[in-house]
């Protein structure tokens, strides 16, 4: 009966240390790969924030990411609203990633009153803030097309 005590003992304590040991590497993957996402991204930060820093404005096209593609980048209408609001604006966002633990989400570039940078945000989080954003924007160009044009 006490050998029977013993197994039950070993298997329960190896049977809980495996899970505790797949939960930790699973929680580990998901930070390194939100980690590996923002640093890819944060060469295009330094460089766009370059650019806004020597012309005053958000360049056209996403610096090259090293074939890591973009799912969105800013139009002219959002790079002009960044520019003309104080709310964090989203320029470009990389495409959503499943993390096992974690809620899946974005890398995504913020820009905020002449400062730019990348941070990780869930992919609910995200469709909300560019839902939003889309709604500021299309005020934004109706507030402006409303008003009459001024020549130099």
């Amino acid at each position: 009966m006490a050998r029977r005590r013993w197994v039950f003992r070993m298997v329960s304590f190896v049977s809980i240390t495996a899970v505790i040991l797949c939960f930790i590497v699973a929680w580990r993957r998901d930070a390194l790969i939100v980690n590996h996402q923002i640093r890819t991204l944060s060469e295009a930060v330094t460089d766009i924030q370059g650019t806004l820093d020597e012309i005053g404005r958000l360049p056209a096209e996403v610096p090259e990411l090293h074939h890591t593609p973009l799912a969105y980048y800013a139009t002219d209408a959002d790079r002009y609203y960044a520019i003309n609001t104080e709310a964090p604006v989203i320029l470009a966002a990389m495409p959503r990633i499943s993390l096992l633990l974690g809620e899946d989400g974005h890398a995504v570039i913020l820009y905020k009153q002449g400062k730019v940078w990348a941070e990780w945000m869930s992919a609910t989080d995200y469709e909300r803030a560019k839902w939003q954003q889309d709604q500021e924007i299309e005020a934004f160009e109706q507030e402006r097309s409303e008003q009459p044009l001024i020549l130099p």
